[in-house]
């Protein structure tokens, strides 16, 4: 039981040795990738749409959030590891 609790110690400073696995890493390099997401997502709460007059632009505000978010899950991928 001991050595497992030692492995488990081992790999836990193997992870906290590593700069890549730090929340600060992770957010300066995907942070600046969501920069449209954000913007279209304001863009979405700014402008009004009056809901009794639909039009294509409404309906492209509305639909831009999503599509730039699912742009993004695209290019950077989807990946179930830990890093």
């Amino acid at each position: 039981m001991d050595l497992v609790h030692r492995q488990l110690d081992e790999d836990q400073e193997e992870i906290d040795d590593d700069p890549t696995s730090s929340f600060w890493f992770q957010f300066k390099s995907v942070g600046p990738k969501l920069v449209p997401f954000f913007k279209t997502l304001g863009m979405y709460f700014v402008i009004f749409i009056p809901a009794d007059r639909p039009s294509w632009f409404a309906t492209l505000i509305k639909c831009l959030p999503v599509a730039s978010l699912a742009l993004f899950v695209v290019l950077h991928g989807i990946s179930m590891s830990k890093q």
